[in-house]
């Protein structure tokens, strides 16, 4: 109809012709599919395998809290030792909840020695970025201490 040859039952059953080349570029194909998939195998090994949690028995750890109460406050929690390794990444804390390593990220210990999570308010603990726990309160930022202190004075 518009100078192009209809398929006929016919046509599919006559032999193909035999490329030129036979079969020695389909095998050059097949080995350059091989190479890939070994180099993407070596890559993907390399690059993107699970990382294990550094944590240990009595490392110092803050919790991430799943949502803020308000916009000011901190995303961390206050920190807890770690008393018990439940699975591979699965650890106890010492207030008796357990958390996955995702969660918790590992704090300097404090200098001084904690009896009870209860003294934590009396001991120093390093300032999470953008907070004076020791001036302006538990959670609040540089700037809103210094901003009270100033219309305070």
């Amino acid at each position: 109809m518009i100078e192009r040859e209809l398929k006929q039952p016919l046509d599919c059953l006559r032999a193909q012709p035999v490329p030129p080349h036979g079969t020695q570029g389909l095998q050059k194909v097949r080995a350059r599919v091989i190479s890939s998939q070994a180099w993407m195998n070596r890559h993907f090994d390399a690059t993107d395998r699970v990382q294990t949690p550094s944590l240990a028995v009595g490392d110092w750890v803050w919790i991430k809290r799943a949502h803020q109460q308000h916009k000011l406050q901190s995303h961390w929690s206050d920190p807890f030792r770690v008393t018990q390794q439940l699975g591979s990444a699965t650890y106890r804390l010492e207030n008796g909840t357990q958390w996955h390593s995702n969660r918790l990220h590992k704090v300097p210990a404090p200098k001084t020695p904690m009896s009870s999570p209860s003294s934590a308010a009396t001991l120093v603990w390093p300032s999470r970025p953008g907070t004076n726990r020791a001036q302006g309160g538990k959670n609040t930022p540089f700037y809103i201490y210094n901003i009270y202190k100033k219309v305070s004075t």
